[in-house]
């Protein structure tokens, strides 16, 4: 299943912009497979920004989004994988990565595979925890480090002898930290998903690790008798704030906006056209939509697959 967004406008005058959420692609499974064994991949470490690399989930149950952070005197670690064998995993991706010897390691929420992949880390590695996740920990880490054991066979063995480590470093609601050249905030937002999710943000490299608070192609799911919606909305608008505000904000897409290169060009002619911004979930095809309309002056309107019909494309393009 992929996504596309479709930025449509007049080719003689910028009127307005429409941005349709499309689903393409997606065809019925013929076959079960065997579900993958939840582990990243070696040699997996994509550079994302200047000062952040990330081990992509792969789309694989239960394995997180990983995110390495390096500075010039110390490192962060964002979210851990799954066990033992995920974090020696990292450890492999770290060594390559940093020489740094003073590492952090944050998490995005309590849930194991996001926390337990920390067990492989040296006991020099300093944690990073909320109040409100260590809450979690303490009131939820058994019981939900039992469940995840018994959704299959693969999760268990992975799980051998992990466990939650320890936290170092305990905060309420915000924490900074500069790594040297590179400063990182980490804001614990409320209770949503769990009561402790927590967004880490890399400034001016403008990266956001939002764990399970903002997912694409997924519905919340309220996983702590905690979960508050009115808080989880007011996050995600937090969140939405955090979004590039102009085009040298925005990371990668060299091929569309390097010098020379088709977006670019039509920015700074002031001249925009037609065009499809294709690509799987979270590369930017919404944020640089959002970023043309701005730019000229033009109005904005985002339509889903998922929740709107062929009824209101046409309304949009009456308008």
């Amino acid at each position: 299943m992929r996504l596309a967004n479709v930025a449509i406008n007049g080719l003689k005058s910028c009127a307005r912009i429409a941005v349709v959420i499309l689903l393409v692609g997606a065809l019925p499974a013929l076959a079960q497979t065997p579900a993958p064994l939840p582990l990243l991949k070696d040699n997996s470490a994509l550079k994302v920004a200047d000062h952040v690399w990330v081990l992509p989930d792969g789309n694989v149950p239960g394995v997180p989004n990983v995110g390495i952070i390096v500075g010039s005197r110390a490192t962060l670690i964002v979210d851990t994988g799954l066990g033992i064998r995920n974090g020696e995993i990292i450890l492999r991706e770290l060594a390559k990565l940093s020489k740094n010897s003073e590492v952090y390691v944050a998490t995005t929420h309590f849930h194991a595979e996001h926390t337990t992949g920390g067990t492989a880390f040296p006991k020099t590695f300093k944690f990073l925890r909320p109040q409100a996740q260590e809450k979690d920990v303490v009131e939820f880490g058994a019981s939900f480090f039992k469940l995840f054991e018994s959704r299959s066979a693969d999760f268990a063995a992975v799980m051998s002898g992990s466990g939650y480590p320890r936290a170092d470093v305990l905060f309420e609601k915000d924490y900074a930290i500069d790594l040297g050249g590179v400063r990182v905030q980490l804001t614990w937002l409320g209770p949503t998903h769990t009561r402790g999710d927590t967004a880490i943000f890399v400034e001016g490299d403008n990266v956001l690790f939002s764990g399970d608070l903002a997912m694409k192609q997924l519905f919340p799911a309220f996983a702590s008798p905690y979960g508050d919606a009115t808080v989880w909305l007011a996050s995600l608008d937090k969140l939405e704030a955090m979004r590039p505000k102009v085009l040298d904000e925005v990371i990668g897409q060299s091929d569309l906006l390097g010098e020379g290169k088709p977006l670019k060009l039509a920015f700074l002619s002031g001249k925009p056209h037609s065009m499809i911004l294709w690509g799987p979930p979270g590369v930017g095809k919404t944020t640089l939509a959002r970023l043309t309309a701005h730019a000229f002056d033009c109005e904005f309107i985002a339509l889903s697959a998922v929740f709107s019909g062929v009824k209101d494309i046409r309304a949009a393009m009456e308008q």
